[in-house]
């Protein structure tokens, strides 16, 4: 029993990190009869339409308020829930840590998809309308959109948010914090575990082991619920998963089993779910910014504000591309990667040369990709207008490579202005988040493909090893 478990676990660590470079389960020689087999992005006739219309709102459905029953802890904030639940935890009182700190992750949620739904929407909307006067000048288009979507985000946040959410409420950096950095679940794996609910408690885990695989403590209490708590592993989930992620892994499957038009529509879904997940994730980042008692004026507060949402988006793309524990360069052109030979597979080769070309955009000196590019042209006399990157390829590079400028500028003149003096005393003093920001990312910003800045690998060496060594 034990070893048809050990097994199990690792053909999960095979499966949860086996995503690598198409070629792996193909060898290393190169076919004259096939492009080389590295996927790429392709559209069906539905498909490519969603996806030509990316500059919509992508936004899901708000999470289920649960509140329509007859609980009033769903009518208090999840900041107070957060504190009342730890609280709990502090006293030894399990099963109110457990029911408090529950309903604080549901209900941020609930506030997280409610506020980025009325941004998204207002977006979209402001950037639709004419200017009041179609004159450029002093800048005043900018705050003609910016006041039109002012007006719109107040309308839509009282219309959708739940009214412990309405002004006066403000959600401190602090929460913020620890609910993206999935704190709560910390304390309800503990609580489960006093609770004796080891299943949760190994599902609470796990949901924080794959957003830091660098979390040795995690990596112990994992390891502990799986041999020494026999929990069925196939039961143990990431309650943070983003939905892209196991349709990804899906298409993946369908791909490597050959069932090539089952996997260019589960990868082409798959995409288009990672797109939503980076509007989603951006629009949440344009949220309230502590000044921590700085007083800016007004243009330095615009531009103060704006560079630190810039570098939480960063951490979008970063996050987004983890997938159960492994870190990649860059999920969306794995979706080209894969999806390129499987359209090329079906005989369509003109989506199979948009697939290529959106791939290169990131990573132009790629050999094999442009073997596949001669490929085509010589072997199937594709024409030049078939090698056009498809159009959300081509804005999230535009988008990628502007931000890294902006980024790249900002802490070039933060360095010549403050130095390296100002650099460490940031660190270790109460200035103003801002100059934290500088500091802390000032020698870490380039990305040679334009993935954005601050993407830190994460080793998975340490989850594998000790997967395999339970035994």
């Amino acid at each position: 029993m034990m070893k048809d478990r050990l097994i199990s676990i690792v053909i999960l660590s095979l499966l949860c990190f086996g995503v690598t470079r198409a070629l792996d389960d193909k060898g290393d020689t190169l076919s004259t009869d096939e492009p080389i087999k590295l996927g790429d992005a392709t559209e069906t006739e539905n498909n490519e339409n969603k996806l030509l219309a990316w500059d919509a709102p992508l936004a899901k459905e708000s999470a289920a308020d649960d509140s329509a029953g007859y609980n009033p802890l769903y009518r208090m904030p999840f900041t107070e829930l957060y504190d009342i639940g730890v609280g709990a935890y502090l006293e030894n009182n399990w099963n109110d840590c457990i029911v408090y700190l529950e309903i604080a992750v549901h209900e941020f949620k609930v506030y997280r998809q409610a506020v980025v739904n009325c941004r998204l929407q207002c977006a979209y909307q402001s950037e639709r309308e004419e200017p009041f006067y179609d004159v450029k000048s002093d800048n005043l288009q900018f705050y003609d959109l910016m006041l039109k979507r002012t007006f719109c985000l107040n309308s839509c946040y009282k219309k959708v948010l739940k009214p412990q959410y309405l002004p006066p409420f403000f959600v401190s950096q602090y929460y913020f914090e620890r609910f993206n950095n999935l704190r709560p679940y910390e304390y309800l794996q503990l609580c489960y575990y006093r609770d004796t609910e080891y299943e949760k408690a190994a599902s609470a885990t796990y949901t924080v082991l794959m957003h830091n695989l660098e979390n040795s403590l995690q990596m112990s209490n994992m390891q502990f619920y799986l041999k020494e708590q026999k929990v069925d592993i196939s039961k143990v989930k990431d309650l943070e998963e983003q939905p892209f992620v196991q349709q990804f892994m899906d298409g993946m499957d369908a791909y490597h089993k050959e069932n090539f038009e089952q996997a260019i529509n589960i990868l082409e879904e798959s995409l288009l779910s990672y797109l939503m997940s980076q509007d989603e994730c951006r629009a949440f980042c344009d949220g309230e910014f502590d000044h921590a008692g700085w007083q800016p004026d007004f243009i330095s507060a615009i531009g103060n504000h704006f560079i630190y949402g810039l570098y939480c988006k960063q951490n979008c793309t970063r996050d987004l591309n983890n997938i159960r524990g492994e870190a990649y360069d860059n999920v969306l052109t794995i979706h080209y990667e894969y999806l390129q030979f499987a359209y090329f597979k079906i005989g369509d080769i003109q989506r199979a040369c948009r697939a290529v070309s959106s791939f290169l955009l990131f990573y132009p000196d790629d050999e094999e990709m442009l073997y596949n590019v001669k490929y085509y042209r010589t072997e199937h006399q594709a024409a030049e207008n078939y090698f056009k990157a498809r159009s959300e390829a081509t804005r999230f590079y535009q988008r990628a490579m502007y931000e890294k400028k902006l980024l790249q500028y900002a802490l070039t003149e933060f360095n010549q202005l403050y130095g390296e003096d100002m650099r460490k005393r940031a660190m270790e003093v109460q200035l103003p988040s801002l100059l934290q920001l500088y500091a802390k990312y000032s020698t870490n910003v380039t990305d040679e493909h334009g993935n954005g800045a601050c993407l830190f690998k994460i080793s998975t060496n340490l989850f594998k090893s000790a997967v395999l060594q339970m035994n």
